[in-house]
């Protein structure tokens, strides 16, 4: 097979150990969008290096055994030379844009090549992550077009790396609109808590808030109806970046806030009121519910983008793109008012038997208000809630 990068030096590589005989098959148009299998992929099942290299070679891409040094695909994305690496991943992009579709099953192959021949997607070099990034997105635009779902091994990788990259200037636009094209074919819940935790571990505050504006974008246009019960997840996230020590990364939660309170109004509210915030977060909190009105038909509203392989609240895969109601996405806890009370509340509000038990009353009375204050109102009906 023709594998010589001329005088051009390799970059060494670690191909998995083969295993011919159980090489996945690639999912099937249609098939489920999520589910635990997909979840806990055995990355060991797929096919290796040497494999992937042989079946890349029978498909006719252009250049592909040509020597780095005169653009060769192979060579070139095995080279130590960044610009030869960021030539050969240009060249795969515009095969797959073109092939990509008859060629679907071959994706496979080309994700074990590319991971191998950049430190599974660890480039230092911005051209050649923007190139990662750019390739990806053409797979995944493949996907939509299939509405087929890539299974975790394929997805979370470039998730990651489009998170920890969305800070660089040089390359916030491929990032986003990269985890745009992933939130198409792959249930966006899922998406954002790979790329909030990834950004967890990064320390930059340019990361933190070009994130932030991102999943701002992603609210406008996808919908919070989009995230179903994974609303609550993004927003412990949110109200936690509101604490951040950097003022553009706290401001740009805040404004995420006013979009998230815009399309789900009081429901949101009553959540942070119920939630163990410090005084500073529910001070700024207010204030965004202030400046910000709530939409109620936020929810009915046509979104320009939607995921092509997720099940909609009002009908079949790839449809509406229209949400359910804001209870329905944001479960807020409720209190047992009697049991957040002392055990003697209600024998003092009761209390008539001297001139000075008012204050007994008026002791209770004030509990039973910072209880209330405490839940933002929401009391729990069930049971014995209000039998003491």
């Amino acid at each position: 097979q023709p594998n010589k990068p001329g005088a051009t030096k390799v970059r060494p590589t670690t191909a998995p150990k083969s295993k011919t005989a159980n090489v996945p098959s690639v999912p099937a148009k249609n098939a489920p969008s999520s589910g635990t299998a997909d979840e806990k992929f055995d990355e060991s099942s797929l096919p290796s290096l040497d494999e992937s290299i042989d079946c890349l070679s029978g498909l006719g891409i252009p250049q592909w055994g040509d020597d780095a040094d005169d653009g060769g695909v192979l060579a070139g994305i095995q080279s130590s030379n960044w610009k030869q690496r960021m030539g050969a991943l240009n060249n795969l992009a515009a095969f797959y844009e073109s092939n990509g579709d008859s060629e679907f099953s071959s994706i496979i192959f080309l994700f074990v090549l590319v991971k191998a021949c950049t430190k599974s997607f660890q480039e230092s070099n911005f051209n050649v992550a923007k190139a990662i990034l750019e390739l990806f997105k053409v797979l995944f635009n493949i996907h939509a077009e299939r509405q087929t779902a890539p299974e975790s091994f394929f997805y979370a990788p470039i998730v990651k790396l489009a998170a920890e990259k969305i800070g660089d200037r040089k390359l916030t636009a491929s990032s986003s609109s990269c985890l745009d094209c992933i939130c198409i074919v792959k249930d966006p819940h899922r998406v954002l808590h790979v790329a909030t935790k990834a950004v967890d571990g990064v320390k930059s505050p340019l990361v933190h808030e070009a994130l932030l504006v991102w999943i701002k974008t992603f609210i406008v246009n996808f919908g919070l109806s989009a995230l179903s019960q994974g609303v609550k997840d993004v927003l412990v996230w949110i109200l936690k970046e509101c604490e951040n020590n950097n003022m553009k990364v706290k401001n740009s939660a805040r404004d995420v806030l006013g979009e998230m309170y815009t399309q789900l109004g009081p429901v949101l509210e009553s959540f942070v009121k119920s939630s163990d915030v410090s005084s500073s977060v529910s001070s700024l909190v207010e204030k965004v519910f202030k400046d910000n009105a709530h939409d109620p038909n936020a929810n009915q509203v046509e979104r320009k983008l939607k995921c092509v392989t997720m099940s909609s609240s009002n009908g079949p895969k790839g449809g509406s793109g229209r949400g359910g109601n804001a209870s329905s996405m944001l479960a807020v806890p409720t209190t047992d008012l009697m049991s957040a009370l002392k055990s003697d509340c209600l024998d003092r509000m009761n209390d008539t038997g001297d001139k000075k038990s008012w204050r007994n009353r008026k002791e209770a009375l004030d509990e039973v208000d910072a209880a209330l204050g405490k839940c933002g109102g929401l009391l729990s009906t069930e049971g014995k809630a209000f039998v003491q």
